[in-house]
Formats: C-alpha cells, sequence, structure tokens
C-alpha cells in the first residue's frame, strides 16, 4: 500500500508493537492510531513519512523516547503523542517541524527541558502537561507568535515566567501546579487571553500592570501561592469579563475604598486564607449572580451584614468558616420555594 494517502485505524483493539513496515507508506498525510493497545517503542522508520501532516498516537501503551527521527516529518502539522509511557527528554530534532500547528505531548513521563517551541513560527497550541519536565522555560516567546493555547500545567518547571507581551492570540495559559517563582508575568497586549492559571506556585507578586488590561479574561487562579501583594481597585477594574476567580491561600491586603463596588458581575469567588478582615468584604455586595464563595479563614471580626442574605439566589456553595463572625441571623438564609 505504498500509494495510500490516508489511514485510520484509531478506537480499536490492536496491540503490541507497531510494525516498522509503516516507514514505506511514503505517500501517507493522515495516520490515526489513537486508542488502541499498542505498546513498545515508536519506531524509527515514522522518519521516512516525510509527507505525513496529521500524526495521533494518543491513548496507547506505547513506551521509550520520542525518537530523534520525527525531526525528519518536517510537513506535520498536527502531532498527539498524549497519554502513553512515554520518557526520556525531548530530542532536539522536534525544532525542525516549523509547520507544526498542534502539538499534545501530556500525560506521559517526559523529563528534562522544554524544547524552545518558540522557533515554530505557526504554533497555534502546545500542552505538555503531566509529565515530569524540570527544567526552566525556553527563551521569551516571539511577538509574532499565533500560540492560542499553551498548558505547561503539572511538571516541576521553575524560575522566573518569562512576560507574555503581545502574544494577541493567546487565548488559554495553563502553569498550574509547578514551581514557577517571583513577580507574576506582564500579560499587557494578550488581548485575546480568557483562561490564565497560575496556582499552586511560588509566585510572591501579583502587580496590578501585569493582568490589570485583561479585559477578555473569563478564568483566573491565583491559588495556592506565596504572593503578598497589596490589592487595589486597580487590580480588578479592567477584568469586566471575569466569572470565576481563585485566590485562596495567599497573603493578599485588600485596600478597597469604603463604596467600591467589584464592577463585574462573577459567578465563582474563592478568597480563602487570604486576609480579608476584619471587616465583612462590603466590595461584593451588588454581585447578584454569584454561585460559589469561600471566604473562610480571613479573619474577618464583623457581623453579617443584611444586604448580604439577599445576594443571589444561584448560590449553591458558601463557606464562611474560620472567622470571628458574630450576631444571629437577622432572617433566614436563602429561604426554599
Amino acid at each position: 500500500m505504498t500509494g495510500l494517502t490516508y489511514l485510520d485505524l484509531s478506537s480499536n483493539q490492536l496491540s503490541q508493537a507497531i510494525p516498522n513496515s509503516f516507514g514505506r507508506m511514503n505517500a501517507l498525510t493522515y495516520l490515526d492510531l489513537s486508542s488502541n493497545q499498542l505498546s513498545q517503542a515508536i519506531p524509527n522508520s515514522f522518519g521516512r513519512m516525510t509527507a505525513l501532516t496529521y500524526l495521533d498516537l494518543s491513548s496507547n501503551l506505547l513506551s521509550q523516547a520520542i525518537p530523534n527521527s520525527f525531526g525528519c516529518m518536517t510537513a506535520l502539522t498536527f502531532l498527539d503523542l498524549s497519554s502513553n509511557q512515554l520518557h526520556g527528554e525531548f530530542p532536539n530534532s522536534l525544532q525542525n517541524l516549523s509547520n507544526l500547528k498542534v502539538v499534545d505531548f501530556s500525560f506521559n513521563n517526559l523529563i528534562g527541558s522544554l524544547p524552545d517551541f518558540t522557533l515554530l513560527s505557526s504554533l497555534t497550541e502546545l500542552v505538555v502537561n503531566f509529565n515530569q519536565l524540570d527544567g526552566y522555560l525556553p527563551t521569551v516567546f516571539e511577538k509574532h507568535s499565533a500560540l492560542q493555547i499553551l498548558d505547561l500545567s503539572n511538571n516541576h518547571l521553575k524560575g522566573s515566567v518569562l512576560d507574555f507581551t503581545g502574544l494577541s492570540s493567546l487565548e488559554s495559559l495553563d502553569l498550574h501546579n509547578n514551581e514557577f517563582s517571583g513577580s507574576l508575568p506582564d500579560f499587557t497586549g494578550c488581548s485575546s487571553l480568557q483562561v490564565l492559571y497560575l496556582g499552586k506556585n511560588k509566585f510572591t507578586e501579583w502587580g496590578a500592570q501585569s493582568t490589570g488590561s485583561l479585559s477578555s479574561l473569563t478564568d483566573l487562579d491565583l491559588s495556592m501561592n506565596s504572593i503578598e501583594s497589596t490589592i487595589t481597585e486597580t487590580h480588578l477594574s479592567n477584568l469586566s469579563s471575569l466569572k470565576h476567580l481563585s485566590a485562596s491561600y495567599n497573603s493578599f491586603t485588600f485596600e478597597f475604598s469604603s463604596e467600591w463596588l467589584l464592577p463585574l458581575q462573577i459567578d465563582t469567588l474563592y478568597l480563602s486564607s487570604c486576609k480579608l478582615g476584619p471587616k465583612f468584604p462590603n466590595w461584593i455586595r451588588n454581585q447578584h449572580i454569584i454561585g460559589s464563595l469561600d471566604i473562610s479563614h480571613n479573619q474577618i471580626l464583623d457581623t453579617v451584614p443584611i444586604w448580604f442574605w439577599n445576594i443571589s439566589t444561584e448560590m449553591v456553595r458558601l463557606n464562611l468558616s474560620s472567622n470571628e463572625i458574630r450576631g444571629k441571623f437577622s432572617q433566614s438564609p436563602w429561604p426554599c420555594t
């Protein structure tokens, strides 16, 4: 079948090793072997399929390292090796794949540093979460990058995060559960950014200029860091699309004027262990659609204001525990209808 150009064998029960003979199908442009039980190493002969533009080997039992011969498949635009048992470091030859648009190496056991994928100017999606990467981020991402999705979460990456200034196409960034430190990076110019997960790292500072202009942002997670910044109205005033904010387990100091109100309607607000007190947070009194609120462990030494019991008919999760809230219910909270 040397003239075959399209082959889809996905979602079957194929097992054992992938035959070396696949490398003889040098006219193949599309190959999908995903969701099988294929095991052992990926054959080096794959490098002979130089016409291949789409390769999906995800959800198998493939092991050993990614072959260096992958760098010969320079026509590739889509590469998915996720949910296997691959280990070892990334081969440097991957930087030859200048036509790549979508790359997914998630849920493997890859180690070492992340290659400088910034050389791949066509890349729109890079997913490498749930591996064992332990190096630093590569050089600053080029401002002309087409990158839309970047997921490096659940690794052991460390050091300061270079800024993402000018990545106007970036829509989702997930650096959750690594060992990044220092200040939050600068996202000025990331006008398309909607999802930003930076939780469970070692960040120490949240500058207002870092995220203050992200008017398209809907999800922001800064929880479980070591941030000691003073949070002012400037940090939140321009986040007009924000729906989910999680910033629990930090050491924030909140400095809002007594009359200031959060200038958006939020669905989820998690601020446990953030030093909100001693006053009850008056700046949330205009939140009419909030469904989940956690302001536990915040040294609040106050009574619950009357307005709070009428704040939202959408509330399904509320945690005010481990404060010093006093007084009594002025009415039944959220009565059943």
